[in-house]
């Protein structure tokens, strides 16, 4: 049984996001860029609880669904821990999202443990990752 009683739950997840997968490691794999449609649609098939996992020292992974849903442009860096580990789970690791959000960035430092570790702006884009 997995962390929230489950197992097999991010099969969906995994599905949905394919087409941004960028590194598989078997039983984890991130994704790069993920638009913010597609993190919305993910939450869906989640148990309740992952809303409030948290990639290390990031925002919960609910903070980062309340960026999706106030700013249609960002994108999201997503880690998912699959069923062959007992922490099953889907998280965000990192955010992409326009320079001008002052808001977005404002939420995403309030709602983290510690800032990124890399924060860079370039042509009009902020990103924030954590480690």
């Amino acid at each position: 049984m997995g962390k929230y009683g489950l197992k097999g739950f991010t099969k969906q997840s995994i599905h949905i996001l394919k087409p941004w997968l960028e590194y598989d490691g078997g039983s984890y794999k991130s994704y790069a860029k993920v638009p913010a449609k597609a993190l919305l649609e993910v939450a869906k098939h989640l148990p309740e609880r992952n809303l409030e996992d948290r990639q290390n020292f990031s925002p919960k992974l609910k903070d980062f669904l309340h960026v999706a849903e106030i700013c249609s442009e960002a994108t999201f860096d997503v880690y998912i821990t699959t069923e062959e580990r007992a922490d099953e789970r889907v998280t965000v690791e990192g955010v992409r999202f326009p320079s001008d959000r002052n808001d977005v960035e404002r939420f995403l430092l309030d709602s983290c443990i510690i800032e990124p570790n890399i924060t860079e702006k370039n042509d009009g884009i902020i990103r924030m990752w954590w480690d």
